[in-house]
């Protein structure tokens, strides 16, 4: 094991208005705000736009909460056999809605609206405005502008997978040696870094890693 990363959502922050998004924790329905995860970074430019309502009371007002998932991330968030959203994320976003409903007291309930994300859209979604969060493999980080994450709900490491009959020792510089990773994850940092001699294959999604592998 060579790096961890805590998995979460992450959901909008209007740091402006000083209202936050929501976060499911410990089965109680919170509204919190955590400065240190949300400072500008100067990679990202996109801007938020000004909320005059704060998530919370949108969701209130209008009854729809719009959430944003993988469909090629097993087991967080993929398409089962039949063509419905599954996974870990599907049964999380299931029971927050459940939690958002009964605080806010919205009898007929919320109403959950799907979109699709990727490794490049993912932090954008949130950003815009298009959701009010976003469920996936994500690396808590501190460099993504205008996005807090939650609390982690699972927690993993990155490893090197070769087959039985390769000799390739990862403690050594990896030079001339062909490594797999995902583009635009903190793994691809962390090859770029510690083995600048390996030649690194881009992935686009998992779909990809899965054909190779």
């Amino acid at each position: 094991m060579f790096t961890k990363g805590h998995f979460s959502y992450q959901y909008l922050c209007n740091k402006e208005a000083r209202k936050c998004g929501i976060f499911f924790s410990l089965g109680r329905l919170d509204i919190a705000r955590k400065p240190a995860l949300i400072r500008a970074a100067p990679t990202v430019t996109a801007q938020v736009p000004k909320r005059q309502e704060s998530i919370l009371e949108e969701i209130q007002r209008t009854g729809v909460m719009k959430v944003a998932m993988r469909r090629d991330a097993t087991p967080f968030g993929y398409v089962n056999n039949t063509g419905e959203w599954a996974g870990y994320c599907e049964d999380i976003i299931d029971v927050f809605a459940q939690k958002i409903a009964q605080e806010l007291k919205i009898s007929t309930g919320v109403k959950v609206i799907k979109i699709p994300s990727n490794l490049e859209n993912r932090f954008q979604l949130v950003q815009n405005g298009n959701v009010h969060l976003e469920c996936g493999p994500n690396t808590i980080r501190d460099d993504v502008r205008n996005v807090a994450f939650s609390n982690p709900f699972f927690v993993t490491g990155t490893n090197f997978l070769v087959a039985k009959d390769t000799e390739i020792n990862p403690n050594s510089n990896l030079a001339g040696v062909q490594t797999g990773v995902l583009k635009n994850t903190t793994t691809e940092k962390f090859i770029q870094t510690q083995y600048p001699e390996t030649e690194a294959i881009y992935f686009e999604g998992n779909t990809g890693v899965n054909q190779i592998v």
